[in-house]
This record gives C-alpha cells, structure tokens and sequence, in this order.
C-alpha cells in the first residue's frame, strides 16, 4: 500500500462579523410634491397626445399636441431663468 501524500495544513480563518443593516429609508421619496402633480399630468398628457398624433395624424390632435408644447415649454423656460 502507498503511502498517502499529506496535505498542507491550512491556515485557520477568522469568521467574518455579521454585515451591518443600512436604512436606505432617508435616500426613498415618500412622494411627489403637490406643487409637481399638475406639472407631472400634464408632462403624461403630452406623452398621450403624441401617440393619438402618431396614430390618427388629424388636425385636431396635432393642435393639441402642439399646445400641450407649448405650455411645457414655457413652464420650461420659467424654470430656467
């Protein structure tokens, strides 16, 4: 019978401390300002009005579309100054 090649004794291993818990709870926006809801609809509108535009391609809708821009744009451009 062979003799069996011994191995290595390995070095012992400090076990690792428990991992720390971090609250994320401070970086979370509970919600959306009230000052930003109509600004937000309106911003979805937009969205909503572009689709009808790209579907139907009517008058109507491209007048709406293109004045649903325009407001945006000058709320924009308030934000800006």
């Amino acid at each position: 019978m062979e003799p069996q090649a011994r191995t290595p004794d390995l070095p012992t291993v400090a076990p690792r401390p428990h991992a720390r818990v971090v609250s994320l709870d401070s970086y979370r926006r509970v919600s959306v300002p009230p000052d930003d809801v109509p600004l937000n609809a309106e911003w979805d509108r937009l969205a909503r009005l572009a689709e009808d535009a790209w579907t139907w391609r009517d008058p109507e809708t491209l007048a709406a579309l293109g004045l649903c821009v325009a407001r945006l744009g000058l709320h924009a451009l308030e934000d800006w100054r």
